[in-house]
């Protein structure tokens, strides 16, 4: 006998207003509240919060090598691959983050402050409708808190590949890295990089990146 989806649906409910079916439906709320309560006894509850931002994030001002203004150093070559700090009056082209502008964060195994993140990335004070201000942590209070990780030049695989075929640039990286970052295009990949202006001093900087954070 053939039965579709709305025949087995409405068999099962009969089922359910059945005398034995119908004494076991009040036992799964029970079993439902004895979850919910073992559930409020676990006080370390962590979770992964993932934020897709739309339009994407400039990622090049959000975490910034802070080491020095010196010429050469990891700020400077950032500084100039970006085509210096924006200003509106003498140097609108220019889209990189003025030094002071950062907020200091302490990554593990290096120099306190050496790397910065966005202005917008530090403390904030809120203020509710008719309520008391209270001051918030940001997210570089967080991380030198060590309650958040940055994971920088990440990003969705064109296709599958093992190590040994990222490292001698067989195929494809990341989707992400590709259109939003200056990389050189590997022999085997389609798809062709977008050229900006400085371009070689982008690669100096994103090189120096990836060895400061390997």
């Amino acid at each position: 006998m053939i039965r579709n989806r709305r025949d087995f649906l409405r068999s099962s409910a009969l089922a359910l207003s059945s005398g034995a079916a119908a004494a076991f439906v009040p036992q799964l709320g029970l079993a439902a509240n004895l979850l919910a309560a073992r559930g409020k006894a676990f006080g370390n509850y962590k979770a992964l919060v993932c934020l897709y931002l739309a339009g994407g994030s400039d990622t090049w001002n959000f975490l910034v090598p802070r080491d020095s203004t010196a010429a050469n150093s990891r700020y400077d070559t950032y500084r100039l691959a970006r085509g210096g700090v924006f200003n509106a009056t003498t140097n609108t082209a220019g889209l990189a983050l003025d030094f002071n502008q950062l907020v200091p964060i302490n990554p593990q195994g290096q120099p306190a402050g050496s790397w910065g993140l966005y202005p917008y990335m530090g403390n904030y004070t809120f203020t509710p409708q008719g309520g008391s201000s209270t001051t918030q942590n940001g997210m570089a209070t967080l991380f030198n808190q060590g309650r958040i990780a940055i994971l920088p030049n990440i990003g969705t695989l064109v296709e599958p590949m093992t190590k040994t075929e990222y490292i001698n640039r067989t195929k494809c990286g990341r989707r992400s890295s590709i259109r939003t970052t200056t990389r050189k295009r590997c022999g085997a990949c389609p798809l062709r990089t977008r050229r900006r202006p400085s371009s070689a001093g982008a690669v100096r900087w994103r090189r120096a990146w990836m060895t400061a954070t390997s």
